[in-house]
């Protein structure tokens, strides 16, 4: 390298795929711009995984849960508090609590954060975000004095990555705040809840649960939602989301497997959907032999029917 007065030689940029020719400034300038160099920079941190890139990287994850001998779970999703239907979700807690299941499992979407939504808001709504969080809070406490005794795994859904997704879009200096993360607002630490973000899942016994994202899969009366996850996931398992109840069977070389959706317990007359092709149900199993045996219930406008008893809708199931 030779200078001539204080001018060093030009030289092309360094970043890949940057031809610009440049008068550098420095003797060990290699970019053009201090925005190359970041570039540059931050390519070579990908080399060595996303750890070297964000301090807080986003892991999706397979959660293991084992259950024994006769152990019992209980699934639900999509009440999308405080759109839950009140009627409907007493029913299914008289039988959460007669059945006093070993594992709970809060599949997604529990609340609705309707306020931090992309979609268009009635202003006559009556609640605000905070009054959402204390239902929510409420009824977390509620379930845990109930069935004191189970292990509890909650599963973010869409919904819930709403606050996520807003605080990215209009504030992200705030998204490290853990006063703002879902465990802290509803209390899920204090209750010793395994909190999984969204687009993770658990296995129970090879049977995945998970929120989901697939809400149509064809004709109204085809079973195209869970057909279609059966076909990602090649194994038995379950996902919420669609609001649709579902059952589809295959076998393969491994045995036979059944993939589910799960339907909802939230009411059916939200504002964006008129007339939805929506049921509601959700699903409970027992361990046997090493596998979950699904049992899923639909939820009738005059209520449902588990274990030998019956569990009505005392003020209508809407």
């Amino acid at each position: 390298m030779t200078k001539t007065g204080l001018v060093y030689e030009d030289r092309t940029c360094a970043l890949p795929g940057c031809a610009v020719v440049f008068t550098p400034l420095r003797r060990n300038q290699k970019f053009c711009c201090p925005a190359h160099g970041s570039q540059h920079a931050n390519a070579r941190r990908t080399l060595h995984g996303l750890e070297a890139v964000f301090m807080q990287p986003r892991k999706f994850e397979t959660y293991p849960v084992k259950l024994q001998e006769d152990e019992k779970v209980i699934i639900v999703n999509d009440l999308q508090m405080p759109f839950h239907s009140i009627p409907v979700l007493e029913a299914v807690e008289k039988f959460w609590n007669d059945w006093q299941p070993d594992l709970e499992i809060y599949n997604g979407d529990i609340l609705d954060y309707y306020e931090i939504s992309d979609h268009d808001k009635n202003p006559s709504r009556l609640t605000n975000l905070q009054a959402e969080i204390d239902i929510g809070r409420l009824w977390v406490e509620r379930r845990v004095e109930a069935v004191p005794n189970a292990r509890r795994v909650w599963i973010d859904g869409n919904h819930e990555d709403r606050m996520r997704r807003w605080l990215w879009r209009h504030d992200p200096a705030l998204s490290s705040l853990r006063a703002l993360a879902l465990p802290t607002l509803l209390g899920l630490d204090e209750y010793k809840m395994q909190y999984l973000m969204y687009g993770s899942r658990v296995d129970i016994l090879g049977f995945l649960v998970e929120h989901g994202h697939r809400v149509s899969g064809g004709a109204v009366y085809s079973n195209g939602v869970a057909a279609l996850n059966a076909r990602d996931k090649g194994s038995s398992g379950m996902a919420g989301h669609s609001h649709r109840l579902e059952a589809f069977h295959f076998t393969d070389s491994r045995g036979s497997h059944t993939y589910y959706s799960n339907g909802c317990l939230c009411i059916q007359a939200l504002e964006y959907k008129a007339f939805p092709n929506w049921q509601h149900g959700f699903s409970y199993g027992v361990a046997h032999k090493g596998q979950l045996h699904i049992v899923q219930v639909t939820i009738y406008p005059t209520g449902f029917r588990a274990e030998g008893e019956f569990y009505p809708i005392l003020k209508g199931g809407k």
